[in-house]
């Protein structure tokens, strides 16, 4: 039977990349993702569940379904080309 390990959450506004970049270790945002990062670590996942919102990358108003189901070994991102984080 699986085990759930951690559940945890961060905040995603489309700003904070910037303000991590102009302000780096400044951000509360910015502190609160390496504690998430550290606790997936140690956590040692042989899965991971993410929700989250599609940002209209692959679905618009004419094909907007309540959910959808991805399933990947690896995801690339982010998808946003004005972002300005590394490719993941």
């Amino acid at each position: 039977m699986a085990k759930l390990v951690l559940a945890t959450g961060v905040p995603h506004p489309p700003r904070l990349v910037f303000e991590m970049q102009q302000s780096p270790g400044k951000v509360k945002g910015e502190a609160l993702m390496k504690q998430v990062r550290e606790q997936v670590d140690k956590a040692e996942p042989d899965l991971i569940i993410e929700v989250d919102s599609d940002h209209f990358v692959n679905f618009f108003y004419n094909n907007l379904p309540s959910f959808c189901i991805g399933m990947a070994e690896e995801a690339q991102g982010p998808q946003e080309d004005w972002c300005p984080m590394p490719r993941y």
